[in-house]
C-alpha cells in the first residue's frame, strides 16, 4: 500500500468581516490593522496621532473566512490536522460550522483533528477573535496583577506580546490575527514529531545527534529515520535507524569539523541536515531540514577576583559580547519581509557586532531571523516572553498554556549555532518589589524561573546556557543589578538623569541594558509628521516621544557637553552625537575591562514605527550616529583614549583570538588643521587582550596650545595599513568653536553603486551625510576629517538616478554648519531643576542599585 502524507496552505486572501457586518479582503500571514488600512478603512496609525482612535479598533472583533476544496483521495487519509501558528490570541476555529477548538497563546503552534467535518469539494475554515479587553479588566479587577505602569492593567493574564499594548518607544496598537502558518496536514500512517540536534566535541571530533519522536496512527509497522548532514564543502555523512516505538536516536561522527565562530573571531561554516520518515519499503512520509554550526557555546561563571564571572566562551574562546536588544522590528509583524530581516542582521555583522538579545516583551522570531543569525556570526540571547509584570504562574491552567509554548519554541529554535542563552524574563526580579505583597505569586515565580523553566528547557536543550532573568544575580528574592554577579540594566543615566560619564562608576560583569535616546532622520520624522512644522513640543512629535519627559531629556544630556542647537535639522545631529558619543563611552569602559566586564548590549537596536526612541537605526533603516559609530568601538581591533587632567592614557583592545601586532600613530591637530606634534609607538596585544599603548602629557603634545583648540587623532596600524581610527577632542565641544570647513567631493556611480570622496581645507568635525527625501546609508558617516585627507564613501542606490538627480539630493556638513547657542547658564539652570525636580529625584532613585 503507498502512503503519501500532504500538506494544503491556506495562507493568502481571505475574507474579513468587522462587527458592523462589513465584509473586506485581508490577507493572511496578517492582521486587523493592515487590512483595514489595505482597504482604506483607517488612517495610517503611525502617523501624526492616528494611534489613538485606531487604538479603540482593537476592542471590536473580528472573523477570518475562506473557503478551500479537498479532491476524494486527500479524503483516504486516516487523520487530517488543521495547523496554526502566530494566532493572535483568543479565537474560536470552526471547519464547516462546528467550532473543532479554541488558541489563548500567539505563541505556540496548535493542531486540531478536523477530518470527519471535511467533506469532498468546497469547504469553510473560520477564524473568530476576540477583542482581550474585558477578559483582561474582569482578570485584573479579581485579582490584580502588578507590573510597570506601562500597556494595560492584566495584560500579562494572556500570552500575547506585551509591546502590542505599548512601551515607552511604541504605540499601543494591539492587532487581531495570524502571523504564522495555517495549513492542512493529512496522513495515514505516521509524521514525525519532535525533532531536535544537539552536538559535543571530543579530541577533534564533532558528535551531531538526531533525536525524533512519530505520531503513529498503526502500531507496529516498521519505520526507520534517515539523515545526513552535508558539510560546507561538500562532505556528506550519513546515519539510518529504526525507530523503536515512537523514538529515534542517531548519532554521526565528524572528523576535522569546520567551526562555527561568531562574528570576528572566525568563518560560519554551516552543515545541512536532512531527516527522513521511511516505511520499511523506503516510501518518504515526512522530512525535516535544517541547518547547524559546529561549535561550543558556553556561559562561564567560575568564582573570580570580582565575585562571579558572566562571560560567553565560543569554542571555548572567552568572547566580549558586543551589540544590542532586538525589540520587533514593525507592530505588525506580518509586515516584516526577509529582506528586511537581512538588512538588519547584515548591518548587525558590518558594525561588527556579535549579539543581539532577543527582548521579552516582544514575540520570538521568525525562523529566518535565527538563520540570518547563524549565516551571518551574531550570536542570539533569547529572552522567554515574560516582561516587567507579574504573571499568573501559581494558577495550574496557565502554567500548562507556558509549558506548551516553551516546548513550542525550544524544539523550534535548540539547533541553530547562532543560539547562545535560553534567559527566562526581562526584569521580573527588578520589578518584583511591586508584587512582595503576594506570598504566593511571588514564591510561584521564583519557583518557575528559577527550577520549572530550566527543567523544562533541559529535556529539549541540554547544551544552550540558561539564565534566570535579566537582570538577575542568581539569587531569588533578592533585588537584580549586582555589580560583581548576573548582569545588570544601568539606567541611571538617561531615566536617573545621572552624567554620561557616570557609566564609568558601574564596573558591571555584563550590561544587557543600557541607552540614551536620539531624533531619528528627517526622513523617518517626516513619516508621522511634517519636520518643516515640527519640534520637540508639537503634539505629533510628542505623541512619538513614548518616554517621560523625553525631549526635555534629550536637551539635558546634548547641552551638557554642546551648544544648544536652534533647529530641528540641528537638534537631529546634536541627538545622534550625544547618543553615539554616551554609548561608545560606556562600551569603551567595560570593553577595556574584559575580564571583569565580559558584554555590554545597548538599548536599543532597532524600532518597531517611526518614532524617537534608544534605537541606532529607525524604523526607515536609516542609521543614527551610533549604529555608524558601532563599527569603531566594536571592532576586532578598537583605540580607546581616556583624558585625565593633562594625561590621555591611550589603550588598545585585541579581540581577535591570535595576537597583534602594529604600531600607535598620534597627532595633535589644530581646528584649522595644522599637526602640532605628532608620534608612533609600537604596539603588542595578547588575544582577546587589552594593551597599554602610550600615556602622553598634554603640557608637552600641546606645544602651548590651549586644549579647547586642539583635536588628539590616533590610528592603529597593521603593516602599514590603518585598520582602526579614534579622535578625541580636548576639551567639550560647547568650549570648542568649529568653524565651516570647505568640503571638495567627487561623486561617481556605476548602477546602484555610488562612491563620494571628499577633502577638506581644515579640520571638519562630525562630517554628517545625507540624501534630501532619500533613505540612504553610507559606508562611514559623523566622521572627523583632517585637513588634506581623502576620503572615500560608499553607498547604494535604492533605484539608479543619474549623477546630477544625485548630486541635487545629496547633502553635506559638519558640526560648524549648524546653527547653535552657547548658553551656559540657562542651560546649566534647567538641568539643575530637571535633576532636582519631584520626577528626577524619583527617576534617580528608582535606578539607584
Amino acid at each position: 500500500m503507498e502512503y503519501k502524507n500532504w500538506n494544503l496552505d491556506l495562507t493568502g486572501i481571505w475574507e474579513l468581516l468587522l462587527e458592523d457586518g462589513t465584509v473586506l479582503p485581508g490577507r493572511l500571514p496578517g492582521c486587523s490593522y493592515l487590512a483595514l488600512l489595505e482597504n482604506k478603512r483607517i488612517k495610517d496609525p503611525f502617523r501624526g496621532c492616528n494611534e489613538q482612535a485606531a487604538a479603540k479598533l482593537a476592542e471590536q472583533k473580528y472573523c477570518y473566512r475562506r473557503e478551500f476544496s479537498l479532491a476524494e483521495e486527500q479524503l483516504r487519509d486516516s487523520r487530517i490536522e488543521l495547523v496554526l501558528s502566530g494566532v493572535d490570541t483568543l479565537a474560536a476555529i470552526f471547519v464547516n460550522g462546528k467550532q473543532v477548538g479554541r488558541t489563548e497563546n500567539a505563541f505556540r503552534t496548535y493542531r486540531f483533528g478536523i477530518k470527519e467535518l471535511l467533506h469532498q469539494g468546497v469547504n469553510e475554515l473560520r477564524i473568530d477573535l476576540d477583542a482581550p479587553h474585558s477578559l483582561l479588566a474582569a482578570q485584573q479587577k479579581k485579582r490584580p496583577l502588578a507590573g510597570m505602569d506601562i500597556g494595560i492593567p492584566g495584560v500579562s493574564y494572556i500570552r500575547k506580546p506585551q509591546y502590542h499594548f505599548g512601551w515607552d518607544w511604541g504605540p499601543s496598537l494591539p492587532p487581531a490575527g495570524v502571523s504564522g502558518k495555517i495549513a492542512l496536514e493529512g496522513y495515514s500512517l505516521a509524521r514525525l514529531d519532535r525533532f531536535t540536534v544537539s552536538q559535543k566535541q571530543e579530541n577533534g571530533v564533532a558528535f551531531l545527534t538526531v533525536n525524533a519522536s512519530c505520531i503513529r496512527l498503526t502500531e507496529g509497522t516498521p519505520l526507520k529515520l534517515v539523515w545526513s548532514a552535508a558539510g560546507p564543502e561538500g562532505e556528506v555523512f550519513r546515519q539510518e535507524t529504526d525507530f523503536a516505538g515512537n523514538r529515534a536516536e542517531s548519532t554521526i561522527l565528524i572528523p576535522n569539523p569546520k567551526l562555527w565562530w561568531c562574528n570576528g573571531m572566525g568563518e560560519q561554516p554551516l552543515y545541512r541536515i536532512t531527516a527522513e520518515l521511511r516505511t520499511a519499503a523506503g516510501e518518504t512520509l515526512d522530512t525535516r531540514n535544517c541547518r547547524v554550526g559546529l561549535r561550543t557555546v558556553e556561559l562561564n561563571r567560575d568564582a573570580d577576583q570580582w565575585g562571579e564571572n558572566f562571560q560567553f566562551r565560543i569554542n571555548g574562546q572567552p568572547i566580549f559580547a558586543k551589540g544590542a536588544n532586538w525589540i520587533p522590528a514593525d507592530s505588525f509583524a506580518e509586515r516584516v519581509t526577509e529582506d528586511t530581516l537581512e538588512f538588519y542582521i547584515r548591518s548587525a555583522k558590518e558594525a561588527n557586532m556579535n549579539m543581539l538579545r532577543v527582548w521579552g516583551g516582544g514575540f520570538y522570531e521568525s525562523d529566518r531571523f535565527y538563520e540570518l543569525c547563524d549565516q551571518y556570526g551574531i550570536l542570539v540571547w533569547q529572552d522567554f516572553a515574560f516582561a516587567c509584570r507579574a504573571y499568573p504562574l501559581d494558577d495550574p491552567a496557565f502554567l500548562e498554556n507556558v509549558k506548551g509554548e516553551v516546548d513550542d519554541q525550544v524544539l523550534r529554535l535548540q539547533h541553530h549555532a547562532s543560539l547562545a542563552l535560553w534567559c527566562g524574563n526581562n526584569e521580573l526580579q527588578l520589578e518584583e518589589l511591586l508584587w512582595a505583597n503576594d506570598k504566593a505569586l511571588r514564591e510561584a515565580i521564583h519557583v518557575f524561573f528559577f527550577e520549572t523553566l530550566p527543567e523544562w528547557i533541559r529535556e529539549l536543550d541540554p547544551v544552550t546556557p540558561y539564565w534566570y532573568g535579566s537582570p538577575s544575580d542568581k539569587t531569588p528574592g533578592k533585588r537584580a543589578n549586582t555589580l560583581n554577579c548576573g548582569d545588570t540594566h544601568l539606567w541611571q543615566i538617561w531615566h536617573g538623569l545621572m552624567p554620561i560619564t557616570a557609566f564609568r562608576r558601574y564596573p558591571t560583569r555584563f550590561c544587557s541594558e543600557f541607552g540614551l535616546e536620539a531624533l531619528p532622520s528627517k526622513a523617518a520624522i517626516a513619516a508621522f509628521t511634517d519636520p518643516e512644522t515640527a519640534s520637540l513640543q508639537s503634539p505629533d512629535m510628542l505623541n512619538h516621544q513614548k518616554s517621560a519627559r523625553g525631549n526635555e531629556k534629550l536637551l539635558y544630556y546634548v547641552t551638557s557637553r554642546h551648544p544648544r542647537p536652534v533647529d530641528l535639522d540641528g537638534t537631529i545631529y546634536l541627538t545622534q552625537i550625544m547618543q553615539a558619543e554616551g554609548i561608545r563611552s560606556a562600551v569603551e569602559f567595560w570593553h577595556k575591562n574584559k575580564g571583569c566586564c565580559n558584554g555590554a548590549l545597548y538599548w536599543q537596536y532597532n524600532d518597531c514605527w517611526p518614532t524617537v526612541s534608544w534605537s541606532g537605526i529607525d524604523y526607515l533603516g536609516q542609521y543614527k550616529a551610533l549604529q555608524y559609530w558601532a563599527r569603531s568601538f566594536c571592532a576586532p581591533v578598537s583605540i580607546v583614549p581616556e583624558q585625565k587632567g593633562n594625561r590621555v592614557q591611550i589603550q588598545l583592545i585585541n579581540d581577535r583570538k591570535e595576537p597583534w601586532q602594529g604600531s600607535l600613530q598620534w597627532q595633535a591637530v589644530s581646528l584649522e588643521g595644522d599637526v602640532v606634534s605628532s608620534g608612533t609607538v609600537d604596539v603588542t596585544a595578547e588575544k582577546t587582550g587589552v594593551s597599554d599603548a602610550v600615556s602622553l602629557d598634554l603640557r608637552e603634545v600641546l606645544s602651548g596650545r590651549k586644549q579647547d583648540t586642539v583635536v588628539l587623532c590616533l590610528s592603529a596600524l597593521e603593516e602599514g595599513r590603518v585598520i582602526a581610527q579614534r579622535n578625541l577632542p580636548l576639551a567639550k565641544e560647547n568650549r570648542m568653536h568649529f568653524g565651516k570647513p570647505v568640503i571638495d567631493t567627487r561623486l561617481e556611480l556605476e548602477g546602484t553603486k555610488g562612491s563620494l570622496t571628499l577633502k577638506c581645507d581644515s579640520f571638519a568635525h562630525y562630517v554628517f551625510l545625507s540624501a534630501d527625501g532619500m533613505p540612504l546609508n553610507f559606508s562611514d558617516n559623523f566622521f572627523d576629517l583632517r585637513k588634506g585627507e581623502k576620503k572615500t564613501v560608499t553607498f547604494r542606490l535604492p533605484e539608479e538616478m543619474d549623477a546630477a538627480e544625485v548630486e541635487r539630493r545629496l547633502q553635506i556638513c559638519s558640526y560648524g554648519d549648524f546653527p547653535m547657542v552657547y548658553t551656559p547658564v540657562k542651560d546649566g539652570w534647567m538641568r539643575l531643576r530637571m535633576r532636582f525636580s519631584w520626577k528626577g529625584i524619583r527617576g534617580w532613585l528608582m535606578t539607584q542599585i
